[in-house]
């Protein structure tokens, strides 16, 4: 989120100067790091069901039959594990979204445009 703030010093002065406050500020960058949050959570997902189909289904890790009771390490895909996870992520991700805030509110205005 900060390198997300440091990228746009130049809009956070334009929008200051243009009279938007923190609150507007906020919302910009909490919206920002939401859609990006989203972004990188829909294709872990997808990525983790593609290889827990394909290790279920075609045994891609196997273990020795000698040392385990099982012959290859399963998968469990179940739908609450899965929404769990992503919850405490999004959640995660928005608290630091909103510690991250305090460091809109510094920034001067003019400064950020001539830079």
């Amino acid at each position: 989120m900060l390198t997300l703030i440091f990228e746009r010093i130049k809009m956070i002065g334009i929008l200051s100067s243009l009279g938007g406050d923190n609150k507007l500020l906020g919302k910009v960058f909490l919206y920002q790091g939401i859609d990006i949050l989203i972004r990188g959570i829909i294709p872990g997902n997808v990525l983790f069901i593609i290889i827990s189909y394909m290790q279920n289904n075609y045994k891609i890790l196997g273990l020795n039959p000698n040392d385990y009771y099982v012959d290859s390490v399963p998968f469990l895909i179940d739908i609450t594990y899965i929404i769990s996870i992503n919850l405490f992520f999004i959640i995660i991700g928005t608290i630091i979204l909103f510690a991250t805030f305090s460091s809109i509110t510094r920034f001067v205005p003019t400064i950020n445009i001539n830079s």
